[in-house]
């Protein structure tokens, strides 16, 4: 088992003590205030009744066998009452005892004493070094409280101490929880003294710093002013000398020349910085590879390879874990080395808390034997003393979640609360104890919730729409839940994104309906608002582009964020944290805001199924664009935690081609790339940015890895976009500005749906005819009619303006009119034409007798489909009494519609019949009006016909309304056959049908008598 302990520095030589010291301090003298606390532990200086409790915890073997000789293998109270002692009275010799944290809002002094740090400052010309000595008991090793009492006490010494410009840490060869807390801590490697120890009779080496293989690379930055220098300490390889200057120049050739950059001083302080990280899962095996500025693989990590479904950071940096069908890996993601692994199978995703002491996992729901639901989601703690030779171990808590959206429990930033939503609360527990729920918050109807990344616990929650009240993001305190001390009411949200900002102080609400009832957008309508964590402020954003949001982020200072928003192409915005837009950008195909960790930068860009592109701009300089990159078919991007690099990447399953990650930076350039195959994920670990201070992002400029020269070799220089097809008649012309783009000077997009009239507007608002909706296999609601005939079969008449439409301008009405009298009059001139041939038989008895003596170039209507011969009499006769048209007929078979002299009717045929079509409806109907059925003796002269043209719009008032009444209970029955064959019929239908009585009653009054 690794010990995470380390040795602490030799008390000084004292004079002897003879007798029991006699203490300082008085028993009854108040419990020193912690000089650092940390949400593990505190650091205070001690107090004379601390000697029992800390020997209580020292007393122990597996501490002693790393710590000096000093330091007695059988601790006895005694023994601690003599160095408190010594540490009271030498006060310039700073040594602290580690004690818990009680939790908030408790005094510092109930935390229970756990360890003793402390330093041991150098002699002679080695007054500006000290050594950092500490050790923790052991029962509560594996939980990061030795690397959290080194960090205070690192950071303390740096404050307090300016003479102090070299910290270190010593510790003994085999001691893997030293090295670990050394790591953790950003220590450097320095050397190693062989067999330098000598302890319980064993030799051991003394490591002064982590071992080589831990080394940090740091950056070469110029001085800022003469009152604080940068030191550079730097190793050559050839040959391995070491030496220090204060020149950058002079760091840059060496390093350039294969030299490697061992620490970096600021006003006289060491800084120490590690490189950045990423790891990608392809279908081969994970990765982890250190980038700026190495660009190599982790060198201890051990690829694993086959069928692994998830992969993921610790929040903190620390650890990276991944899931095999067989078991959960755990590594330290600074060495690579394995942490701790366990056999938990079939886990499809993976999940820390926020200071990497939890792993959660869920697998896919399962029923036990019993039929009862499995519990599926699984919380263990990393460090598990009492995890087995093979890591089993028992899980902190269980749960049912049937649901992977949204399946991780939430924890606050400390980790003191986490909590999950069940229905109608979300419940809090402690999560040291998932067994009990700690606290409830009871609202009905909640489906979301959003737990505050600041120190004030905070949760918002979020009730849909429900029964026609409207939807609702309520904030409370925690655990104050009585009331909420901000809240938000809107309609229009089925679903939001709640962001909160870096501080816990504001949270942006961005809701969306599934549905957009205006017909505007296939994806739903959107909208979105800001509340302030204390009830003090809380507005809706107003935009000032039509169209969806596309993306909004924060900064991390949370004093400001961006949306980007509208029709392509899109405005991009920065807002205030009270909703003021502060800036906006030009308009273009863009639909991604990124913010920079240190907020210097704002990344605008466009992916998915946009070009590409990605702006920069620099905050700090009035939101100057930087550079534009261009990154096309990428599915990822995200800013290195350093601020001066951006990942981005191509996976698969949205393109299995050219998968691959690059790594840009901010001036432009390409630093690294590499082309994977199937690459599932990619991301940076996550690392704070005190380890990566910004300086000047811009200078020096870094040298690109040699596969990113080699990936630019292969780019092709970009030829001049051939631009849109323009016609033959357009080209050489000026491009309308209805078919410009609103970026390249032409109109705004305006999408005002599907408009009562039945037009819409096309791009730029240009308008265009809205075509009528057809639904493949069902009848049209009415045949389609040859010019001139009216709805329902005869001719408008005219002079009399009925059936016109009603929208026709006045010159079009008179148009109309004036073709309508025309046809009128032809067919007046045509039946007296028949009555004056007396016995003449028409030449084609083929054509219709509207068309016999008609003109000449009009073509018959019996002709088939293809174009082809008119039709046969008798096949035309056949397909009257197919369509069930009661001709009367003579003896001869033959249409006795009007008399014609037998000789005539004795004239041979055409017997071509092929290709012929039906008759239309309408076509009927004109024939029928013809084709009177009259009973005239034979031989009799026949009087010119009574040419009356009736028009169904000549009937009453009272007939319309008769009409219009029944078709409506025609609908009304054919809704009630559907609803009895078990179709779900819309609202407004339904309640059509509840008007059934009052139609009938209202027919019944115009005097009509319907059968029910």
């Amino acid at each position: 088992m690794d010990y995470q302990t380390a040795v602490i520095s030799e008390p000084p030589q004292t004079k002897p003590v003879t007798s029991s010291p006699k203490l300082v301090r008085l028993p009854i003298d108040p419990i020193p205030p912690p000089i650092a606390s940390h949400s593990l532990c505190y650091i205070r200086p001690y107090h004379p009744n601390d000697a029992e409790p800390m020997a209580k915890q020292a007393d122990n073997p597996n501490i002693s066998q790393w710590m000096t000789n000093a330091f007695p293998s059988k601790y006895t109270v005694e023994a601690g009452r003599k160095w408190i002692t010594m540490c009271l009275t030498e006060p310039e010799k700073p040594n602290f005892v580690i004690t818990t944290n009680p939790g908030e809002g408790r005094d510092p002094s109930e935390g229970l004493i756990i360890g003793s740090c402390g330093l041991k400052p150098g002699s002679d010309v080695h007054t500006h070094t000290a050594e950092i000595g500490y050790w923790v008991g052991e029962e509560y090793w594996g939980r990061g409280i030795a690397s959290a009492a080194c960090q205070l006490l690192t950071d303390w010494t740096f404050r307090n101490k300016p003479e102090m410009t070299k910290l270190q840490i010593a510790f003994y060869s085999g001691n893997k929880g030293s090295e670990k807390v050394a790591i953790k801590n950003g220590f450097v490697y320095e050397g190693t003294l062989r067999g330098y120890v000598n302890k319980y009779g064993k030799l051991m080496d003394l490591h002064n710093n982590p071992p080589r293989h831990t080394q940090k690379y740091l950056d070469v930055r110029p001085a800022t002013s003469p009152a604080a220098p940068f030191t550079y300490l730097l190793r050559a390889h050839q040959p391995p000398t070491f030496f220090e200057t204060n020149s950058p120049s002079a760091a840059n050739s060496i390093a350039h020349q294969g030299g490697e950059i061992l620490s970096l001083r600021l006003r006289h302080r060491l800084v120490m910085t590690t490189p950045t990280q990423l790891a990608y899962r392809t279908s081969k095996g994970i990765g982890l590879l250190n980038a700026a500025p190495v660009y190599e693989a982790v060198p201890a990590f051990t690829r694993p390879e086959g069928n692994l479904r998830c992969c993921v950071y610790s929040p903190d940096g620390r650890y990276f874990a991944w899931a095999s069908p067989e078991q959960i890996s755990v590594v330290d993601a600074s060495v690579g080395h394995v942490v701790t692994a366990l056999p938990e199978d079939n886990v499809f995703e993976l999940g820390f808390s926020p200071l990497g002491t939890y792993l959660i996992t869920w697998q896919r729901p399962t029923k036990d034997a019993d039929g009862n639901a499995t519990k599926n989601l699984k919380v263990w703690r990393v460090a598990d003393d009492n995890a087995g030779s093979e890591g089993q171990r028992n899980a902190v808590g269980k749960f049912v979640q049937k649901s992977q959206t949204g399946w991780n429990l939430q924890y606050t930033f400390d980790e003191q609360f986490c909590a999950r939503v069940v229905t109608n609360e979300v419940q809090f527990y402690k999560s040291a104890d998932l067994g009990t729920v700690w606290n409830k918050l009871r609202v009905e109807g909640v489906t979301d919730f959003a737990l505050s990344p600041g120190k004030n616990h905070s949760v918002a929650v979020f009730i849909p729409e429900r029964k026609g009240q409207p939807a609702a993001v309520k904030v409370y305190n925690v655990p104050q839940f009585d009331s909420a001390v901000s809240q938000k009411t809107f309609f229009k949200g089925d679903k939001v994104q709640l962001k909160w900002n870096a501080l816990g102080t504001s949270l942006i609400v961005l809701a969306q309906t599934e549905v957009d009832k205006t017909n505007k957008s296939y994806y739903g309508e959107t909208n979105m608002y800001i509340l302030s964590a204390n009830g003090g402020f809380d507005a809706r954003i107003t935009l000032d582009k039509e169209g969806p949001i596309h993306d909004v982020a924060w900064n991390p200072n949370s004093k400001e964020f961006g949306v980007v928003y509208g029709y392509m192409p899109a405005t991009t915005t920065i807002f205030d944290q009270r909703a003021v837009a502060k800036h906006h950008f030009q308009v273009a195909p863009r639909n991604t805001i990124l913010f920079s960790p240190h907020g210097r930068f704002v990344l605008v860009a466009g992916f998915g199924n946009l070009a590409g592109q990605m702006d920069i701009y620099d905050i700090e300089k009035n939101y100057n664009k930087v550079t534009t990159i261009q990154a096309s078919n990428s599915s990822v991007c995200e800013w290195s935690p350093d601020g001066k690099h951006i990942l981005t990447a191509t996976t698969s399953p949205r393109l299995r081609v050219d998968n691959g990650v690059r790594v840009w930076h901010i001036s432009g350039g390409v630093m690294y790339n590499e082309d994977m195959h199937e690459l599932y994920h990619v991301c940076w670990r996550p690392q704070s940015t005190a380890q990566h201070p910004l300086g000047d992002p811009f200078h020096p400029v870094p040298t690109p890895h040699s596969s990113a020269l080699a990936y630019l070799s292969t780019v092709k220089t970009p030829s001049k976009p051939a631009g849109a097809y323009r016609p033959p008649g357009a080209r050489g012309t000026t491009t309308p500005l209805v078919f410009k783009r609103e970026d390249e000077g032409g109109q705004a997009y305006s999408n005002n749906g599907i408009s009562s009239n039945g037009t819409s507007s096309g791009p730029s608002g240009a308008y265009r005819p809205q075509r009528r909706r057809e639904v493949p296999g069902a009848e049209a609601l009415e045949p389609p009619l040859p010019p001139g005939a009216a709805p329902g079969g005869g001719v408008s008449l005219a002079g009399t303006g009925e059936g016109a439409d009603p929208e026709m301008s006045k010159t079009a009405l008179k148009n109309k009119k004036k073709r309508e009298a025309k046809k009128a009059k032809e067919a007046a001139e045509k039946a007296a034409g028949l009555a004056a041939a007396g016995e003449e038989a028409p030449k084609d008895p083929n054509r219709s007798p509207e068309r016999r003596g008609g003109r000449g170039h009009e073509r018959s209507r019996s002709k088939g489909q293809n174009g082809g011969p008119p039709r046969e009499k008798s096949q035309r006769r056949t397909g009257s009494r197919q369509r069930d048209h009661s001709h009367q007929r003579n003896q001869s078979g033959q249409v006795d519609n009007w008399r014609i002299p037998q000789n005539q009717q004795q004239q041979p045929q055409q017997q071509d019949g092929i290709g012929q079509a039906p008759q239309t409806t309408a076509e009927q109907s004109r024939q029928d009006i013809r084709q009177k059925k009259l009973e005239i003796p034979p031989n009799t002269v026949m009087s010119p016909p009574d040419l009356t043209v009736t028009s169904p719009g000549g009937a009453s008032p009272g007939e319309k309304k008769v009409r219009s009444l029944l078709k409506k209970l025609r609908a009304i029955e054919d809704l009630k056959m559907r609803q009895a064959g078990g179709e779900k019929l819309e609202d407004t239908q339904v309640r059509k049908i509840l008007t059934e009585e009052s139609i009938r009653k209202e027919l019944s009054k115009l005097g009509h008598v319907h059968d029910s």
